[in-house]
């Protein structure tokens, strides 16, 4: 059997790395290829993802597998799982997403609450209700009248 090369992305919340696996029918390796910093940026009040940041280093993470290894079969990315971003209808960023350490989520979950039980909430979503989680964004979002929330509904 050919062996099967894999790119493995991890983004963590400061930091990102690039894995290279390798299964030859037999065994299974990995090797950390390139690690970069995730760094959240600040601006006017807002704690937002660096996606685009984030972009330029996934490029150079799949660019450094390939000189590592003569082809990849397959691509995998492993994130937190709990932000988002809003893309237009043509798929273009409308703006860098909102991070989940982000204070605003954190203190809309209280009036949310107020407006869905949290054991409805629950039952809605299947989440566990930690101010981390997108529902907390979304209601921000829609409280703040945000012109992403506009854009995208």
């Amino acid at each position: 059997m050919a062996t099967h090369n894999a790119l493995v992305f991890d983004l963590g919340a400061s930091h990102g790395r690039t894995m290279l696996g390798r299964f030859n029918g037999r065994s299974f390796t990995l090797e950390e290829i390139y690690r970069f910093d995730n760094i959240p940026v600040e601006a006017a009040g807002t704690l937002y993802w660096d996606a685009l940041r984030l972009f330029h280093d996934l490029q150079d993470g799949i660019r450094k597998g390939f000189q590592s290894a003569s082809s990849i079969h397959s691509l995998g990315i492993d994130t937190w799982g709990v932000d988002f971003a809003f893309l237009d209808r043509n798929g273009k960023l409308l703006a860098n997403p909102v991070h989940y350490r982000d204070q605003r989520r954190h203190e809309v979950a209280r009036e949310l609450f107020d407006l869905v039980p949290p054991d409805e909430l629950f039952f809605q979503t299947g989440n566990f209700l930690l101010s981390i989680m997108s529902v907390f964004q979304l209601y921000a979002y829609y409280k703040d009248q945000s012109p992403e929330h506009k854009e995208g509904s």
